[in-house]
């Protein structure tokens, strides 16, 4: 029994594993006022924030395989929300298991505030942030 377990496991892994390949990288603009907001809805993911100097919030994410996850995306006024999501039960099973992580990269007005929502709790930066780096990773049982 426990060796047919560790089989399936394995090949779980293999046929995810193999989704994995062709990583796909979406820009996108969004053109926002003063005192604008973003928030950012990923996980896992690593998040690299820096300041520009335009009204104008400019999103680069790397996904990593279009049959794993995808990414939602919304402007509401100065409010942007992105929101990377899994797709199917392939895409569930590596989010749970931690098997990809999406790089997001942001560049923010400078009195733009920033949110990272994530399975493990939720960090905030605010305008004025010269340059951060997040790495946001939750672990079973936390």
């Amino acid at each position: 029994m426990r060796i047919r377990l560790v089989g399936i496991v394995v090949a779980l892994l293999c046929v995810t594993n193999a989704g994995f390949a062709a990583a796909r990288q979406v820009r996108k603009h969004f053109r926002v006022g003063r005192s604008s907001k973003l928030i950012i809805k990923a996980d896992p993911a690593r998040l690299m924030v820096e300041v520009g100097d335009s009204n104008e919030i400019t999103l680069n994410v790397e996904l990593p395989s279009d049959d794993i996850c995808s990414i939602l995306a919304d402007q509401i006024g100065n409010k942007v929300t992105v929101e990377l999501k899994p797709k199917g039960t392939w895409g569930v099973l590596a989010q749970r298991l931690r098997l990809y992580e999406a790089d997001v990269t942001v560049k923010v007005p400078p009195d733009c505030d920033i949110v990272l929502v994530s399975q493990s709790g939720s960090i905030e930066g605010a305008g004025g942030i010269r340059q951060a780096t997040c790495g946001c990773r939750a672990t079973a049982g936390r």
